[in-house]
């Protein structure tokens, strides 16, 4: 069997996304697309737009067959942190043999030997880094820098890789390839580039959702499918972004500068800026604009805040050595394939007795997060394991 991977969010899904899942069954002959998504909190560190079951549904409904949850250890972290868990999760799952990537590039080469570079050149990568770091330069630039100029040994040009290192859909392909590389996988990438035509930006469709314009505007870049469900969730159970910043903010006021430091983004004394921001404001946007620098970026601030509210640190991640995934949704016609899966897919809801101590600790985190996800929406209806999702 040939099977594909496509790594992805759906916050939400739109017809940038569908055309993607529409190329690889054009340019494929697959036996099925398998999605890894991340559940109800996404690489933002935020809430996502609509939950994660209502994401599948339209997952399966734009062309996928399976989609599997990425855990929300992996999910709320950075891209090196979000693309190795996805990419453990892909490795295991049989008869996988392409990873589908989204990319905004036609030098694809160029892509994969940027990525060789940050894999290979760590040690030349760093005094420049370190260079631009003391120079004022943010973490993102700093490292982007940083891998142009080694890159034109290999005869591409300082623009050429600006430009390709400029856009985060390119950054996230070029950390999938590392992962796979790390590795060792024998899972081959497939670019498929953006069609900038079929849609606009997810956080542009998600801006109008959140000023109620899903009528005038959402409606004419997401699939009539998608829309329904966007239209009904942002009806009944819209996201509470009041409780959040309350939420939020009490998590960090409660949270020692020790504790912060010990989670997965912390770094270069951050936790004190945090800590001393805290003491004074009660707004959780306030405190991250406090915060934010040209080296702290906005949404590294708001994933150390949920990885604290979590409880997800650099012992969480020291000590998972298993893999552990949800099965969300399946089309009916592909059912067949649940029988081949390993131990580490869930298909039914987990007993956590019958896990070892790492995941149970993973199972931890996913319930924290459900319970705040249904605190944020009001919904008294959504389970923490609610049917399998079929289509």
């Amino acid at each position: 069997m040939n099977y594909y991977a496509l790594i992805c969010e759906y916050n939400p899904l739109h017809n940038g996304h569908e055309y993607q899942l529409s190329e690889i069954r054009k340019k494929s002959n697959c036996d099925g697309i398998i999605c890894v998504m991340s559940g109800d909190f996404v690489q933002r560190a935020e809430p996502a737009v609509i939950n994660k079951l209502a994401r599948t549904e339209c997952a399966l409904r734009s062309g996928a067959d399976m989609v599997v949850q990425l855990p929300t250890v992996y999910a709320t972290g950075n891209g090196e942190l979000f693309a190795k868990g996805a990419i453990d999760i892909i490795s295991k799952l049989p008869d996988v043999k392409y990873l589908a990537m989204g990319c905004e590039t036609d030098n694809t080469n160029a892509l994969s030997i940027l990525a060789e570079i940050q894999l290979n050149e760590p040690a030349k990568l760093k005094r420049i880094l370190n260079a631009n770091l003391k120079r004022g330069l943010s973490y993102a630039e700093s490292y982007a820098d940083a891998t142009a100029k080694i890159a034109e040994k290999y005869n591409i040009g300082y623009d050429m890789s600006d430009v390709i290192l400029s856009t985060p859909n390119n950054i996230l392909c070029m950390e999938y390839i590392k992962a796979l590389k790390r590795i060792g996988s024998n899972i081959e990438p497939v670019f498929i580039k953006r069609n900038n035509e079929a849609s606009v930006s997810s956080s542009e469709i998600r801006k109008n959702i959140f000023s109620n314009n899903t009528d005038s505007y959402v409606k004419k870049y997401v699939p009539p499918h998608s829309y329904k469900r966007i239209h009904e969730e942002n009806t009944i159970h819209p996201i509470d972004f009041r409780t959040y910043s309350d939420i939020m903010t009490y998590t960090m006021k409660n949270m020692s500068s020790n504790t912060i430091a010990k989670t997965v983004d912390s770094a270069e004394g951050i936790e004190h800026r945090i800590s001393a921001a805290c003491n004074n404001t009660t707004n959780y946007n306030t405190l991250l604009e406090c915060v934010k620098t040209k080296r702290y970026t906005l949404s590294r601030i708001k994933r150390i805040c949920l990885q604290c509210a979590f409880g997800i640190n650099y012992d969480t991640i020291s000590h998972i050595t298993h893999t552990f995934a949800q099965v969300l949704g399946i089309k009916n016609y592909f059912k067949k394939y649940l029988s081949s899966l390993p131990s580490c897919f869930s298909i039914k809801a987990p007993i956590f007795e019958e896990y070892s101590n790492d995941i149970q600790s993973l199972l931890n985190i996913e319930k924290a997060a459900h319970n705040l996800y249904t605190l944020l929406t009001h919904n008294d209806t959504y389970k923490l394991h609610n049917r399998l999702i079929s289509i």
